[in-house]
């Protein structure tokens, strides 16, 4: 792999002679690419052990002797509070970073309790288990600024509110004691989000021609890209059980890159110096099998992104910055506000509403 402290040879493309700027081929300006490397350390040696890929529990339910359809959550049900979570934090404008927390804090105990006991969690109490731990994402994560610039928290009343009391405060307060001890306290995961951030971070700037290169226009349109599909895959257990955090995120990223081919692509000789720079902070390759994995799993949840070639000649001119290391994602919910969360019961009560007419049809 490629040395840090040695510049990349330029390479001739169509446009012309690509340069590096100094802070890509180890000049003075390089601290970007060092902390971008260091943050990714700690965060690898966050997945690694407690934040690792939990075991795949709805299929280990689905072994279990005496077990029904009905007796336990499905995939489906899974997905629902999922995009559920999202439209609550696009109504009341926070970060959708929660959300893959939330999910995170779900799998884990749902793993847990399965791995420990062959305990199964009804549906009620997989609904519960959703709200609270939304909320616990959003209490320890998810705090924000309002236009005043005063911190803001969504209170417990919120997410009562959102269940029409079905879920008192009471209960859910039991039910974070309960996620927190099963936790065992680990409520900071790394996510893909950030992952992506650090990630794109090291990205060589460029210039073709001696004419200089809106890099941040490049790499807003990726990270864009990148954040839509790690939103995608947060709904779809099966990433959270089978893949570190880290190759969501880059498989992403590597996906978001072949899906602006034809809008913005990224310059042959940048590209392998990027995949250079990410295999020397992380031992991450396009062609290691899990990314490889990944990248398939990730092109099924939007395959028309990659099999439509005009599928971005509308995105913005000026996309969002990368935001920084400390700060995982800084831009607002475009739609923040103006939609309406679905109430958690809504979802059971249609489910109960579909299952008497199947019953009544048979």
């Amino acid at each position: 792999m490629m040395e840090a402290s040695k510049a990349v040879t330029p390479l001739k493309s169509e446009e012309g002679m690509i340069v590096f700027s100094a802070s890509e081929t180890g000049g003075e300006d390089c601290s970007g690419s060092v902390e971008a490397a260091d943050h990714l350390k700690v965060l690898l040696k966050q997945e690694v052990g407690t934040y690792s890929p939990c075991v795949d529990y709805l299929n280990m339910v689905r072994q279990l002797p005496g077990i029904g359809s009905g007796d336990f959550v499905s995939e489906g049900w899974r997905r629902k509070l999922c995009e559920w979570s999202y439209e609550v934090v696009d109504h009341f404008g926070f970060d959708r970073e929660a959300v893959s927390i939330a999910l995170n804090y779900l799998d884990r105990y749902v793993a847990t309790k399965v791995q420990d006991s062959n305990h199964v969690i009804g549906q009620k109490d997989f609904q519960l288990l959703a709200v609270t731990c939304l909320y616990m994402a959003l209490k320890i994560h998810g705090e924000t600024e309002d236009p005043n610039g005063q911190r803001r928290k969504l209170r417990i009343d919120a997410f009562v509110e959102l269940s029409r009391g079905f879920f008192r405060v009471e209960i859910i307060e039991e039910m974070e004691r309960d996620i927190f001890t099963t936790l065992d306290w680990r409520v900071n995961p790394p996510t893909c989000l950030r992952f992506v951030s650090s990630i794109l971070h090291l990205c060589p700037k460029w210039t073709i021609g001696g004419i200089s290169i809106a890099h941040s226009n490049f790499i807003g349109s990726i990270f864009d890209v990148s954040r839509y599909l790690t939103e995608l895959s947060v709904c779809v257990a099966s990433f959270s059980c089978t893949f570190k955090t880290s190759v969501i995120a880059y498989a992403s990223v590597l996906c978001a890159i072949e899906a602006l081919e034809s809008t913005r692509p990224l310059p042959y000789a940048v590209r392998v110096a990027f995949q250079n720079n990410v295999a020397d902070a992380t031992g991450l390759t396009p062609i290691c099998p899990d990314i490889l994995h990944a990248k398939a799993m990730v092109k099924e949840l939007c395959p028309d992104m990659f099999n439509k070639l005009d599928a971005f000649d509308d995105m913005p001119e000026v996309p969002h910055e990368i935001p920084d290391f400390e700060s995982p994602s800084e831009s607002a919910q475009q739609n923040g506000g103006k939609t309406s969360p679905i109430c958690v019961m809504d979802d059971v009560n249609e489910s109960r509403r579909k299952r008497i007419r199947s019953s009544q049809n048979s």
